[in-house]
């Protein structure tokens, strides 16, 4: 029986573990954006409130527009996290290929024994690179967040493993060749997923930008 904590590099294992910190890193940045600029808004508010001779319509375009620009930030504070959650992902197949590669050549098993390219797959993820990530998002001290994304990427890399079984069960090649191929689909399937993501984020910030401003405006009128 394969041994997989035999192939584990502390070095690598840890730059794992940097980068899947990105996950929390992003939640914090997304709330201090979103408090700044709803801080911002604060100054607006006053106005309102002071000059408006309706002041329950001023009181709720206040809270309109401090609930409207801290979105805004929140869009804005979120735009680096889908490039930082690429790269730790591309960095975490990158070491599962390499770990696998090695315990492949070790075996030297073919294509043909599609059950231990699988026992390959899973032992690797299981028994290296799962306690790398978990220790990059918090170790035993885990956060909630921590917990949320772990369980995300616990249920990603299912369907990947449930994937690559299909994937083992339709080629005819060696299972180095096959995990190669593999990992380069997924890479791929990520890089996708990243730049749709990416669009969509700021898309949501220049869209918010705009309502805001026209809300905003809207709303200071009618409250003055």
């Amino acid at each position: 029986m394969i041994d997989f904590k035999n192939y584990s590099d502390p070095e690598i294992e840890g730059n794992i573990a940097d980068t899947m910190s990105a996950p929390l890193k992003a939640a914090t940045r997304i709330l201090k954006w979103g408090f700044a600029f709803a801080a911002c808004s604060v100054f607006a508010d006053i106005l309102i409130i002071t000059f408006s001779e309706q002041r329950n319509a001023a009181i709720v375009s206040s809270v309109c527009i401090f609930l409207l620009t801290f979105v805004c930030g929140c869009c804005y504070g979120a735009i680096p996290f889908p490039k930082n959650m690429n790269k730790s992902l591309q960095s975490v197949l990158d070491y599962g290929k390499r770990v696998m590669q090695l315990v492949i050549n070790d075996v030297g098993q073919s294509a043909n024994t599609q059950e231990t390219g699988c026992e390959i797959f899973s032992g690797v993820m299981t028994d290296i690179i799962n306690p790398a990530v978990k220790k990059g998002l918090g170790g035993e001290k885990i956060t909630i967040v921590g917990r949320f994304v772990f369980k995300i990427y616990s249920m990603v890399i299912s369907v990947f493993f449930a994937g690559f079984k299909d994937f083992l069960a339709n080629v005819d090649v060696e299972i180095s060749e096959a995990v190669d191929s593999y990992i380069e689909v997924v890479k791929g399937f990520i890089r996708k997923i990243y730049l749709f993501a990416s669009v969509t984020t700021i898309g949501l910030a220049i869209a918010s930008t705009f309502v805001i401003h026209s809300l905003a405006r809207s709303l200071i009128s009618s409250a003055l």
